[in-house]
């Protein structure tokens, strides 16, 4: 449940009618604090809070660099992430635990 949670909220970026180039720290900040807020992703994650906040801070940032516009057409047209980046979430997602 928790890796599923944290491909949603990069999904809310990418099928928003944002390009890559238009995402703002300001909406980067907003991705952060939704996952640094969600108590039972929190909850699932079995992190202490600043663990936690760390992790949503690492893997928020790391996630956005993966986007492109290669990426972004493909979840724009499947309404789904590519194999490649549910990969990469994964590896991000240990890199940042």
């Amino acid at each position: 449940m928790f890796k599923k949670f944290l491909v949603i909220v990069i999904l809310g970026f990418v099928w928003s009618s944002v390009s890559v180039a238009q995402i703002t720290e300001d909406q980067i900040i907003f991705g952060i604090k939704q996952c640094q807020n969600d108590k039972q992703q929190f909850n699932a994650s079995k992190m202490n809070v600043k663990n936690y906040n760390l992790f949503c801070e690492c893997y928020i940032r790391s996630m956005m660099s993966l986007l492109n516009a290669e990426e972004m057409a493909y979840q724009k047209k499947y309404q789904k992430p590519s194999q490649k980046y549910i990969n990469g979430a994964q590896s991000i997602k240990s890199k940042c635990i």
